[in-house]
């Protein structure tokens, strides 16, 4: 979890493939209960490892330091996916419900907002000939000290 470059947004709208291995073999793993298996040891095995997500993935996903909201977006988008997939599994319950708040809850810096250019009027106050300038000598560069020349 902590290997995947969550600011990478290269791959589009697409869900990683760590959660599409993760859904698609915990599927498997109900099938094949269901196939070979009474229903109470199904729904006890399922217990348990929805248990395991519930607490495994959800510390997984707490501790990713995210670094923008598109981050933050994307984990949520494999958040949700695992809610879609695993969330019809009997005795998956509200695991994909908490492995969502957990993503959700993230704080995540806010990007500064991009400073304004300075304001060149209140900067250079504007010259013209209204203004006085006021010198100790003649005007011409001789200063003898007293103003007058």
């Amino acid at each position: 979890m902590k290997a995947i470059n969550w600011e990478d947004g290269s791959s589009g709208g697409s869900i990683n493939a760590y959660m599409e291995t993760m859904t698609k073999e915990t599927l498997t793993l109900h099938k094949v209960l269901n196939k070979h298996l009474p229903d109470m040891t199904v729904q006890m095995i399922m217990g348990l490892v929805f248990k395991s997500f519930r607490e495994q993935l959800g510390k997984a996903f707490g501790e990713v330091v995210l670094g923008s909201e598109d981050a933050k977006t994307r984990m949520l988008r494999d958040a949700e996916y695992f809610k879609t997939r695993i969330g019809g599994l009997e005795g998956a319950n509200d695991t994909g419900d908490h492995i969502i708040k957990v993503v959700q809850d993230k704080n995540v810096p806010r990007s500064p907002p991009s400073p304004s250019p300075p304001d060149t009027a209140q900067a250079t106050p504007p010259i013209d000939g209204s203004q006085l300038v006021t010198e100790n000598g003649d005007g011409n560069g001789n200063n003898n000290g007293n103003g007058i020349s």
